[in-house]
C-alpha cells in the first residue's frame, strides 16, 4: 500500500510539473513572431507576400491603410468588399499592433 501511494505521489508531482511547464514550452514552439503568425492565419490567403489577389493593383504592402495603427484599425473595424471582419484582431490591441508592425515590413512585389 505504501508503494502504491508513493507511485501516485510521483505521478501527481510529474503531472503538475508538466502542466506548469507546458505554456512555456508551447510559446517557444513557434519561431515566427506573433504578427507573422496572425498574418499567416488570417491574411495570407488573399495577401500573399503583401499583395492582393482580389485587387492586384492595390497591394497590401503599399496601402495607405498602413499609414498609422489608428488608420489600420479603423479599416479592419469596417472592411469593404471581400475583406472579412476579424473581431479577434481588432479588439486585441497586442494582436492588432503585432499584425500592423508585420504588415509594415512587407515589401512591394517585384512583379508589379
Amino acid at each position: 500500500m505504501h508503494l502504491y501511494r508513493s507511485a501516485l505521489l510521483v505521478i501527481a508531482l510529474v503531472t503538475m510539473c508538466l502542466a506548469l511547464l507546458a505554456p512555456t514550452a508551447m510559446s517557444k514552439k513557434s519561431s515566427k513572431p506573433k504578427g507573422e503568425m496572425i498574418f499567416a492565419q488570417n491574411c495570407s490567403e488573399c495577401h500573399v507576400g503583401g499583395g492582393n489577389i482580389v485587387k492586384p493593383d492595390k497591394p497590401l504592402s503599399q496601402s495607405q491603410k498602413l499609414a498609422t495603427v489608428a488608420t489600420f484599425k479603423a479599416y479592419l473595424k469596417s472592411p469593404v468588399g471581400h475583406m472579412p471582419y476579424y473581431k479577434h484582431i481588432v479588439t486585441d490591441q497586442a494582436s492588432l499592433k503585432a499584425l500592423y508592425e508585420y504588415c509594415k515590413t512587407l515589401k512591394p512585389s517585384k512583379q508589379s
